[in-house]
C-alpha cells in the first residue's frame, strides 16, 4: 500500500524491531563560512565527539547538532553527546528549517523535532535522504526492492501540513533515490542509485547527465546555479564530483577510491567525503589531510566555524 504520513495520534506509535542496514552508506561496495579566502581548509583542531558509528548529522549553531547512531538521535550542547531520542531503527539523513523544525528519515519512518520532542511518523517505505526550503517546503525520498536488481522509488511531499506521496513516471519510478537538496519550491534535485532527476515546481525529470547507471551519492548546493552531486561507480577509484551551473552540468576528477557525501555553505567552499575529506577551494577539489578517519565518511555538516565529519568510525568535530 502507498503511504501517507500525518502527523497526529504520535502517542500510539510503537518502535518496530526491524533495523534497515544502509549498505549504500557504509559498505565496501554534509551560520556559514567564507571559503573564497582559503586555498584549501586546514583546520585549527580536530576532536572526536563520540567514537560510535555515526550515520548522519545536522548542526544548526556550534552548541546545538545532532548525530544519528544505531541507538538513537544524539544531540550535541556544545560540550557533549547525549542520546535523546532512542530508536531501533537506523536514520540514515538529517535536515533542519531551524533549530527547532528538524526531519530526520529512516527505514518506514520519519521524524519530527519540535525544539521539545521527537515525534515518530510511520511509514511505509524505506526513506533514505530528507531535504527541504522551508517548513513548509520539504522532500524525502527513499525506495524499496521488491526483488534482485529491481527498485521502487518512493518521493514524498510534506506541505507544512501532511505528507503526500508524489507520483514519478515509469522511467523515474525504476530508481532509488538517496538524497535531496532544493533551493526553493520550484527547484529541488534527487540522486540516488542510476538516477539524477529534477523538480520544476510541476514533475520530476531525468536530468541529462551522463553515467546514469552509477551510484550518485552525495548531492548539495547553494542556489540554483550552484549544485553538486558525486558518481561512484562500480569500479573501485572511478569517482567524479559533478557540477551544475543552472544550465549544464561538470564533471570533475576525485583522486579517492569511493565518495559518499557533499556538503558545502558557499560556492567556494564544499566538502566531499568517501574514504578521505576534500576541499573545493572554487578551483579545484584538495584533500585534508589532518582527518584521522580511517574508513569511510557518510556524512558531513557545519553551522559556523566548525565542520562536522560523521562515519563508521564516529564522529569528529573540526574547528578552524
Amino acid at each position: 500500500m502507498l503511504g501517507l504520513w500525518e502527523m497526529h495520534n504520535f502517542a500510539s506509535m510503537r518502535p518496530s524491531p526491524h533495523i534497515l542496514v544502509f549498505l549504500w552508506l557504509f559498505c565496501a561496495c554534509k551560520g556559514s563560512v567564507d571559503g573564497s579566502r582559503r586555498i584549501t581548509r586546514s583546520p585549527q583542531s580536530v576532536a572526536w565527539v563520540s567514537q560510535q558509528e555515526s550515520f548522519a548529522v545536522w548542526e544548526s549553531g556550534q552548541d546545538d547538532a545532532w548525530v544519528s547512531q544505531r541507538e538513537g538521535l544524539l544531540h550535541w550542547d556544545g560540550s557533549s553527546l547525549e542520546l535523546v531520542f532512542p530508536s531501533k531503527r537506523l536514520y540514515a539523513s538529517l535536515w533542519g528549517a531551524s533549530a527547532t523544525d528538524i526531519w530526520a528519515a529512516g527505514y518506514q519512518r520519519l521524524a519530527h523535532w519540535d525544539g521539545q520532542s521527537w515525534y515518530p511518523i510511520e511509514g511505509d517505505w524505506p526513506l533514505y535522504g530528507v531535504g527541504g526550503s522551508g517548513p513548509s517546503d520539504v522532500w524525502a525520498v527513499g525506495c524499496e526492492s521488491p526483488e534482485p536488481g529491481r527498485d521502487l522509488a518512493a518521493v514524498f511531499h510534506w506541505n507544512g501540513t501532511k505528507w503526500s506521496q508524489v507520483i514519478l513516471d515509469d522511467d523515474l519510478l525504476q530508481s532509488c533515490p538517496r538524497r535531496v537538496w532544493g533551493s526553493g519550491p520550484d527547484d529541488f534535485w534527487m540522486a540516488g542509485v542510476g538516477i539524477v532527476a529534477h523538480w520544476d515546481g510541476k514533475a520530476w525529470s531525468r536530468a541529462s547527465l551522463p553515467l546514469q547507471d552509477a551510484l550518485f551519492t552525495g548531492l548539495w548546493g547553494t542556489s540554483a546555479t550552484d549544485v553538486w552531486t558525486i558518481s561512484d561507480h562500480e569500479r573501485e577509484g572511478d569517482v567524479h564530483p559533478w557540477h551544475w551551473d543552472g544550465k549544464s552540468w561538470t564533471r570533475f576528477d576525485l583522486d579517492t577510491r569511493r565518495g559518499f557525501e557533499m556538503w558545502g555553505p558557499s560556492p567556494n567552499d564544499y566538502f566531499s567525503g568517501g574514504d578521505s575529506l576534500f576541499h573545493w577551494n572554487g578551483n579545484a577539489w584538495l584533500p585534508i589531510r589532518e582527518l584521522p578517519f580511517q574508513s569511510p565518511i557518510n556524512a558531513i555538516h557545519g553551522g559556523g566555524s566548525d565542520i562536522w565529519v560523521v562515519g563508521f568510525e564516529g564522529a569528529l568535530r573540526l574547528v578552524e
